[in-house]
């Protein structure tokens, strides 16, 4: 980190204007975490005015039609919309197309994308698998501290459609992101333990809107060897982990962001609890076509 402005502001949710009239506190915190506070504020206030136009104009159709709830409009925008990128596709030839490219990474080191693109009358998948993805200074929300967090990310194979199903492979500098953007509540006194310096880790992931799964996780970092079964769908999470070292083996159930501790008949637990899990998995997917 080179620079203060470097560091990030992070803003909850904060009212900008009240009752016509701007939060000055908050436009005076935003301008003085900013190198120019001058111009920001004139994105501010254009994006203020934006929003204000669009509300009156669309206060102005709904009275002008008499439409006392607009949602069916919005499906139907949203319907045409979606029928005229289908037949956008459908002027594509059907087939195969592939193509590959090496872009700078970090500290010099290049990244492979590839990808493989099949056109079909009812969509497109677009399959990346090869690729590799490198990140670095990462903050993800909840975790304590991950400055200075690198990770490069391997996907073989890989495939977008509707979500990102793939097989990762992961070489990073730690696991606190992860485990922060997977909102797994891990007791405190664990989480020092699970600092896992020079983690590298294979699993097979599908991240979708509705839907975060994570099948089949082994992990090395640190002192442990970990084994991992995570699935959320419609608000509700459930994850098992099998953490080992030379000197301690535990079991931890994660569930709706609570964690809870196994500590005895831990293996046989985790491979109960773990293909459950995924036995759960694979019926959601035979049930949503993925």
């Amino acid at each position: 980190m080179r620079e203060l402005y470097e560091e990030g502001l992070r803003i909850p949710f904060l009212r900008f204007c009240r009752d016509g009239s701007l939060n000055q506190d908050v436009v005076d915190m935003i301008s003085a975490n900013v190198r120019v506070p001058d111009l920001v504020r004139g994105d501010l206030s254009a994006q203020l005015a934006a929003n204000g136009s669009c509300a009156r104009r669309l206060i102005e159709i709904l009275d002008e039609l008499q439409l006392h709830d607009p949602a069916p409009v919005f499906g139907r925008i949203i319907g045409g919309t979606r029928r005229a990128v289908l037949q956008a596709i459908a002027a594509v030839p059907p087939g195969e197309y592939r193509y590959e490219v090496m872009n700078d990474g970090v500290d010099g080191e290049s990244i492979r994308i590839a990808a493989r693109v099949v056109v079909a009358a009812d969509g497109i998948l677009v399959d990346y698998t090869g690729s590799s993805l490198q990140v670095s200074d990462v903050a993800a929300a909840g975790a304590a501290d991950t400055r200075g967090w690198w990770g490069k990310f391997t996907l073989a194979p890989a495939r977008l459609r509707g979500g990102l199903d793939a097989r990762v492979a992961l070489e990073c500098r730690d696991a606190r992101p992860l485990l922060a953007a997977l909102g797994v509540g891990l007791p405190a006194w664990t989480r020092g333990l699970l600092t896992l310096e020079s983690l590298t880790a294979d699993a097979e992931i599908l991240l979708a809107p509705e839907r975060t799964r994570v099948h089949a996780l082994e992990a090395r970092g640190g002192e442990f060897h970990i084994l991992g079964e995570y699935a959320r769908r419609s608000g509700e999470e459930r994850g098992v982990f099998l953490l080992e070292s030379r000197l301690l083996r535990v079991g931890v159930h994660a569930h709706d962001g609570q964690a809870s501790l196994h500590l005895l008949g831990v293996r046989s637990w985790f491979q109960q609890q773990s293909a459950a899990i995924a036995q759960t998995s694979r019926e959601d997917s035979r049930a949503g076509g993925k």
